[in-house]
């Protein structure tokens, strides 16, 4: 009996032993090249126009980079592109090169538009808070978690959403 117990204590040991060197059984491979490390940064900011229906259209911009809040509204706020009128889109904002005043506070954005209520079409004001929550969407913060305020020069502040963003 002693000699089995021996036998087994062997066994045991010279398992335990080789169980390191043995591996999983997978070979070695080689090393392939994936290309570069994504930078989390997009290929364009996101503005938003109106389609001859009267519907909100996503517009991308090839801005290079994510941008800003403030940025995305600038962008918006110089109107549609050639290839977006072509496209049958337009802005229910009047064009404009006087920057807007943006405070984003993270789970708050405030928004100072240099315009009255009459100026602002009837999707004016869509358009502003879709091309925000855009950027919000495309920095990796959560939509739902952010609420956007709109001041207009003849108006006080007020919550505005986006019907296409939620």
């Amino acid at each position: 009996m002693r000699t089995v117990d021996r036998l087994r204590r062997a066994l045991l040991v010279v398992a335990l032993a080789t169980m390191p060197i043995a591996g999983c059984g997978i070979g070695p491979s080689v090393v392939t090249d994936s290309g570069q490390a994504p930078t989390g940064l997009a290929a364009g900011t996101t503005v938003f126009f109106v389609d001859g229906s009267g519907d909100l259209r996503p517009s991308t911009r090839d801005t290079g980079r994510l941008g800003t809040v403030h940025s995305a509204v600038q962008l918006l706020l110089t109107g549609p592109s050639g290839t977006e009128v072509d496209a049958g889109l337009h802005s229910d904002l009047p064009s404009s090169d006087i920057r807007s005043g943006v405070v984003d506070a993270g789970d708050r954005i405030t928004i100072h538009l240099p315009f009255t209520a009459d100026e602002t079409g009837p999707n004016g004001v869509e358009q502003v808070v879709c091309t925000i929550l855009a950027v919000v969407v495309a920095s990796g913060r959560d939509p739902g978690r952010v609420r956007v305020s709109v001041s207009l020069t003849d108006a006080g502040t007020v919550d505005a959403t986006c019907p296409v963003i939620t």
